[in-house]
């Protein structure tokens, strides 16, 4: 087995995440998310990631008429090289104020979900070079890790 590795920027982590919260193919600068009688407006340029060694912080701006404009924090631990750079990751909420958690409660499990699919996107650009460069061997992801340069995606190859 050969180890493969790529990295994706902290820019183009937020360009993925902002995508994937106002729609792929959509070059909107905010979208409202409606789910039953509540609604919130999301402004996709007011979202900003940083990795940091093992984490990614992921703010995003949420309004409503009844909060105003209110920050969310979304704190994925991803690992480092040195701790953790398994599969696995965890996520936690950060809220400041009665508004902003009352906004998380609503919108926090899916936003969770979309930021997540937003990291998975560039696991999938990741394994998709490294597919170019070796299309006949089998590829297994074996780990993530982020660092203040990227996001990296480790694969190995060659496994038969």
């Amino acid at each position: 087995m050969r180890a493969r590795s790529g990295t994706i920027s902290g820019a183009e982590l937020e360009t993925r995440i902002r995508q994937r919260l106002i729609g792929v193919a959509s070059n909107a600068r905010h979208v409202v998310w409606q789910s039953g009688e509540n609604s919130v407006l999301i402004r996709s340029d007011r979202v900003r990631a940083r990795l940091l060694d093992g984490w990614l912080l992921v703010s995003i701006e949420l309004e409503t008429d009844q909060t105003g404009r209110r920050p969310i924090e979304l704190v994925y631990r991803l690992g480092t090289t040195a701790s953790g750079g398994g599969t696995g990751a965890a996520v936690k909420i950060n809220a400041a104020g009665a508004e902003a958690t009352a906004l998380a409660e609503i919108w926090g499990a899916d936003l969770q979900r979309v930021v997540w699919d937003a990291v998975l996107d560039g696991v999938e650009a990741v394994v998709h070079a490294i597919r170019r460069k070796e299309p006949r061997e089998p590829l297994v992801l074996s780990g993530f890790h982020v660092g203040r340069t990227g996001f990296t995606v480790k694969v190995a190859s060659g496994a038969r």
